[in-house]
């Protein structure tokens, strides 16, 4: 994975490498981590393309994970009473 390795030198670069290595089974988990400690380049964002590929899946997967979490967050919110943004 080209995106992962790129990420990888540039937090050795910065000196941001965690001594505590990332699993290298492509999971969602470890390329959510690796995306959490790299900013994107200037002016871009990480598109679900950017963000599958450093997770070793693909971009459906990522928006359907994204579409649980806001909607797990709708619900909390309105539990405690919120008034969640409906754009979002």
């Amino acid at each position: 994975m080209p995106i992962i390795n790129a990420m990888q030198q540039k937090m050795q670069i910065e000196g941001t490498d965690k001594k505590e290595p990332l699993p290298e089974d492509g999971s969602i988990d470890a390329g959510l981590l690796l995306l959490s400690m790299v900013k994107p380049p200037e002016g871009k964002v990480w598109s679900l393309y950017d963000i599958a590929t450093a997770c070793g899946t693909n971009h459906e997967r990522i928006r359907w994970i994204e579409k649980q979490a806001l909607k797990k967050m709708r619900i909390e919110m309105e539990k405690r009473g919120i008034s969640p943004l409906r754009n979002a």
